[in-house]
């Protein structure tokens, strides 16, 4: 069975990366910490190891997390370019 690579998933991984705290990335993605922890850990079996390391104050990316980061950055923009043609995100009409 091929994996496949959850663009959610994805998404979740880049916030706690960036942000540095499950807590904090939870709240910018309006989700709880256990459902960005699910997600990680959904990640991680996908990914065949660990991504982030934790502890009681932040995380870091061992090299397989920043391997991962690197390669999804654009994948993430794509996506999002991708999406904005298909549903348009110009303005149009007038204003009265």
């Amino acid at each position: 069975m091929t994996a496949i690579l959850d663009i959610e998933l994805v998404r979740t991984f880049h916030a706690v990366a960036r942000i540095g705290k499950f807590s904090a990335a939870a709240e910018q993605l309006h989700k709880s910490p256990a459902a960005v922890s699910v997600h990680i850990q959904r990640l991680e079996a996908v990914a065949g190891g660990r991504l982030l390391n934790r502890d009681n104050q932040s995380v870091s990316l061992p090299s397989l997390g920043k391997r991962l980061l690197v390669s999804t950055t654009e994948l993430l923009c794509t996506h999002d370019r991708v999406l904005a043609e298909l549903h348009g995100t110009h303005l149009s009409g007038r204003i009265t």
